[in-house]
């Protein structure tokens, strides 16, 4: 709803006037549904793998090519991807979510590598903001690459990843996982898979 926009922001009361004429000069339509639409067409693939690195690993010893690291160049700096295979990559979810990285780093992976393996994905809570969030933007800049995803975790499917704690968590970061969350099932599917 149009009280809705800009919920929480930093100096809202400056926006409010806005939404007042923007809902008297526009059709307002609840789009609001509890389906997750995407979820509907999945079918899930073999792309998750619960504390199983003999699994995870088979899966990437399947790739044809020789292993070797790669360096991308991202705004005059050097992003290190230690093992490659031609258009395919593991990258460690520490080197990637817990040291300072961000947007133009994952979209230039997603621009390099065909398919992304993402190893030691573990459970966050809302004390994991910024880990978080640069997950976030991490699976938001694969997604929009059309990147396939392979994940390797301590819990057993997408929606454990995340755990807003008791009282939901911040309303941004809830919303933020729930769309994340989405996306990384569609992307482990073997439609998404078999484009």
């Amino acid at each position: 709803m149009p009280s809705d926009l800009y919920l929480d922001g930093l100096q809202r009361s400056l926006f409010v006037p806005f939404i007042s004429d923007l809902s008297s000069r526009c059709l307002v339509v609840d789009m609001d549904s509890s389906v997750d639409y995407r979820g509907l067409k999945v079918n899930r693939g073999d792309k998750w793998y619960h504390d199983d690195e003999k699994g995870f690993e088979m899966c990437w010893e399947k790739e044809p090519g020789e292993e070797r690291p790669r360096t991308l160049k991202v705004s005059g700096r050097d992003v290190h991807v230690e093992r490659t295979k031609g258009d395919k990559c593991i990258i460690e979810f520490d080197e990637f979510c817990r040291k300072p990285k961000g947007a133009g780093d994952y979209l230039r992976l997603g621009e390099e590598f065909d398919s992304v393996m993402i190893k030691g994905v573990p459970r966050m809570k809302i004390e994991d903001f910024n880990v978080l969030r640069r997950f976030i933007v991490l699976i938001d800049c694969l997604y929009s690459e059309g990147v396939k995803l392979v994940v390797s975790s301590e819990v057993q499917s997408p929606r454990e990843v995340f755990d807003p704690g008791e009282e939901g968590g911040e309303r941004d970061e809830a919303f933020s996982w729930d769309r994340t969350r989405s996306r990384m099932e569609e992307m482990g599917s073997k439609e998404w898979n078999n484009r």
